[in-house]
């Protein structure tokens, strides 16, 4: 016996095809989707004539079946909660809804839903060369949140049947994926691979400790979720004393993906300070931003630094001051065993002119490479 639904699809995702599509459960609970196609072709005296095809695909493009689901949703972060039934199209990262009494369904874009006990969030995230809106399921909910954004592919041809499918006209597969990132607070999600080096790229600010905890292996997420609670305990204690600007995690995370060490300085190993002076309005708007230490003109140290704080988007509520930020570029030459370069040089406290001294951001860079010598810059006042 099968279990039918029927859907009307929008345009598919493949060109000037357009049809319905039934998915149905067979006895053994495996689902498959057959859509009718119909595509429009010039005859041989130029009239348009219908062309149709039928093809079948293993699994559905939704995240469940019943595609059709009680659920809840809310249209924006503070708005009222609606219940209705959702269906969460997983290969075009769209979801239906059906209200009570309604029997039309709409295409609504909630920034927050729940079906079957899972709550997705709508967030902006950044992929590896793409920069776009997903929705996210929570794995571990801390301090750093570690989550996951999921997707269905269709896969053509071969790959949709094992040989033994009851459905011998199988044309294909939706198979999902599924990626994850962190969130450190209120900023943006960070796409992850499960290896060692792609969270210590994200934990850069506790690495050095951290390298030392994490195998060298691929992780299950059970091993991510408890390098994550490590890292926040190490970021609890390093927290405790820093201003609430420090701790910010847009602040940091915008600095930490704006400030690369000057290639004119790395090669010639040189390293340095840079103290910058800026004010955070009520609004939590990034202003008037100078250097307050020597320009150190030539490396392109002063010039990193000012072009990240001033780029810098809104900050929360609560930041508002007038601040000075040491940043803190670290040379380490593999070939040298006298270890990092750090350097010594500081400001005194006459050119603060009363701003609010933060915690050093530190920028490290590590060469493998021989060069000639490694020094410090630290040039003169104008």
């Amino acid at each position: 016996m099968k279990t039918w639904l029927i859907l009307i699809f929008g345009t598919m995702c493949i060109t000037d095809l357009q049809g319905q599509c039934i998915i149905f459960q067979e006895k053994n609970g495996q689902v498959y989707t057959t859509c009718d196609l119909y595509s429009a072709t010039t005859g041989s005296q130029s009239s348009l004539a219908a062309m149709h095809n039928q093809v079948t695909y293993k699994g559905t493009q939704f995240s469940t079946f019943p595609i059709w689901q009680a659920g809840t949703f809310r249209l924006d972060s503070r708005g009222v909660e609606i219940k209705g039934e959702l269906a969460y199209n997983l290969f075009s990262n769209e979801v239906l809804c059906k209200l009570a009494g309604d029997s039309t369904t709409r295409t609504i874009t909630p920034a927050q839903f729940t079906i079957n006990g899972v709550e997705y969030t709508r967030q902006k995230a950044n992929l590896p060369g793409v920069s776009s809106f997903s929705y996210f399921s929570k794995l571990y909910d801390g301090p750093t949140k570690f989550l996951v954004s999921s997707g269905k592919k269709l896969v053509p041809g071969g790959a949709g049947g094992n040989g033994y499918e009851k459905q011998s006209n199988v044309s294909g597969a939706y198979q999902i994926f599924r990626n994850y990132f962190i969130q450190k607070g209120n900023a943006q999600p960070e796409y992850i691979a499960l290896t060692k080096k792609s969270l210590l790229d994200r934990f850069y600010d506790q690495s050095e400790i951290m390298a030392r905890q994490i195998p060298d292996k691929d992780l299950t997420l059970n091993e991510v979720i408890q390098v994550i609670t490590y890292y926040d305990s190490l970021s609890a204690a390093s927290q405790l004393n820093r201003h609430p600007l420090r701790n910010d995690a847009v602040f940091n995370q915008e600095l930490h993906n704006r400030i690369v060490y000057p290639g004119v300085a790395w090669t010639q190993a040189v390293y340095s300070r840079v103290y910058a002076g800026f004010e955070v309005s009520e609004l939590g708007d990034v202003k008037n931003v100078t250097i307050l230490s020597p320009e150190n003109a030539g490396f392109g140290f002063t010039s990193e630094v000012r072009q990240a704080l001033e780029k810098l988007p809104r900050l929360g509520p609560g930041l508002a001051g007038t601040y000075a930020l040491p940043v803190t570029f670290t040379y380490t030459n593999s070939t040298e065993k006298t270890g990092t370069h750090r350097p010594v040089n500081r400001l005194a406290d006459e050119y603060l002119n009363d701003r609010t001294l933060l915690d050093e951001f530190i920028v490290p860079i590590m060469v493998l490479k021989p060069v000639i010598g490694s020094r410090e810059v630290w040039g003169f006042y104008k």
